[in-house]
C-alpha cells in the first residue's frame, strides 16, 4: 500500500488537513505548536485508491524553538515518513507565506534522496499581482524560496482582485501583461506549464486571443452541488483542461444528503461519488 505523508513546520494545519481527508477527528487539532508529536496514520480512500495516510510531528529546526529534546525525536518520525512516502506533501501557512522553516522542511525534503523529477510543485502569482514588474517579482521570489529549480506548473490566481466581485473593475489588460509575463519563465525553462484559476469565457477569450501559449489547466471550485458546470464547459471549449481545486464542496458535498443518497445507492463512498462526478465532467482534480 502506497503511503502520503504530511510534512512542514508547527502548527501549518497538517492535522485539520489529515482529519478532512481521514473524515474523522483522528489527529489532535490546536492552536499551540508542537502538540502533535508523533506520526499518526489512517488508511484512507484518495483518488479512488486506497493508500496509508500520514501525519507527522511540526518540524522545527530554529535553536530557539528546538530547546524541547522531544522535538529531535520528531524531526527523526518525519524524516522516517518522508523516507517511506510515495508521495509527500510539505503543507504551509499561505496567510504567512513561505517562511524561513518552511525552506529549511523544503530543504530537508529535497535532500531525502527524492529525485526532482518526483516532486511536482505549482504555485501561483496573487490575485493582488496585475502588472508586469508585480508578477516578474513574485515569480522570482517563488523560484528562489523553493529553491527546486524550476515550478512545475505556475498559475494566475484570479482574474479580480482578492475578494473582488464580478461586475466591477475587470483586468482584462492587466492579466494579459502577467500572462505575457509568465509565458517568457516558461521559455526560459524556469517554468514547466502555465494555467489560470477562476477564469470565466470572456477571461479565458482575452488570454487565449493574444497569447502565445495557452493555458494548461483552470482551477475551477467544481464540486457535485455547484454551479460551475458553466465555466467548465467554457474551459472545454477552449481546448483548456477544468482543474476541480475543490471537488469535495470543502467538505460540504460529503453532507449532502443527495449525494449519501447516490453514494449508497452504488455501494461507494460520498467521497468517491464526488470524485467520479468531477470527472465526469471533464475535470481533473486536487483534493482539498
Amino acid at each position: 500500500m502506497n503511503v502520503v505523508s504530511l510534512v512542514g513546520r508547527p502548527n501549518t494545519g497538517k492535522s485539520a488537513l489529515f482529519n478532512r481527508i481521514a473524515k474523522k477527528r483522528v489527529a489532535i487539532v490546536f492552536d499551540q505548536p508542537g502538540v502533535t508529536r508523533d506520526r499518526v496514520t489512517r488508511e484512507v480512500d484518495l483518488l479512488g485508491r486506497r493508500v496509508m495516510l500520514v501525519d507527522t510531528g511540526g518540524i522545527a529546526f530554529d535553536k530557539r524553538v528546538t530547546k524541547d529534546p522531544l522535538d529531535e525525536e520528531t524531526r527523526n518520525q518525519a524524516a522516517l515518513a518522508v523516507e517511506d512516502s510515495a508521495v509527500c506533501v510539505i503543507v504551509v501557512d499561505t496567510r504567512e507565506g513561505i517562511t524561513p522553516l518552511d525552506n529549511e522542511v523544503i530543504k530537508r525534503v529535497r535532500e531525502s534522496g527524492v529525485p526532482r523529477e518526483d516532486i511536482f510543485v505549482s504555485t501561483k502569482v496573487p490575485a493582488g499581482v496585475k502588472s508586469v514588474e508585480g508578477a516578474i517579482s513574485s515569480i522570482l521570489a517563488s523560484l528562489k524560496s523553493l529553491n527546486l529549480g524550476y515550478i512545475d506548473m505556475l498559475l494566475i490566481h484570479s482574474p479580480l482582485l482578492e475578494g473582488q466581485t464580478r461586475g466591477v473593475k475587470r483586468f482584462f489588460k492587466e492579466n494579459l501583461e502577467v500572462w505575457r509575463v509568465m509565458e517568457k519563465f516558461l521559455q526560459d525553462g524556469s517554468v514547466r506549464a502555465i494555467g489560470v484559476s477562476n477564469f470565466n469565457r470572456a477571461d479565458l477569450r482575452n488570454i487565449v486571443e493574444s497569447c502565445q501559449v495557452r493555458p494548461v489547466v483552470n482551477q475551477i471550485n467544481m464540486y457535485a452541488g455547484s454551479s460551475a458546470s458553466v465555466m467548465v464547459m467554457d474551459t472545454l471549449d477552449y481546448g483548456i483542461v477544468p482543474m476541480a481545486y475543490s471537488p469535495l464542496g470543502h467538505g460540504k458535498a460529503l453532507l449532502n444528503e443527495r449525494v449519501i443518497e447516490m453514494a449508497a445507492k452504488y455501494g461507494v463512498s460520498p467521497a468517491r461519488l464526488c470524485l467520479r462526478y468531477v470527472l465526469q465532467k471533464g475535470c481533473c482534480v486536487a483534493v482539498k
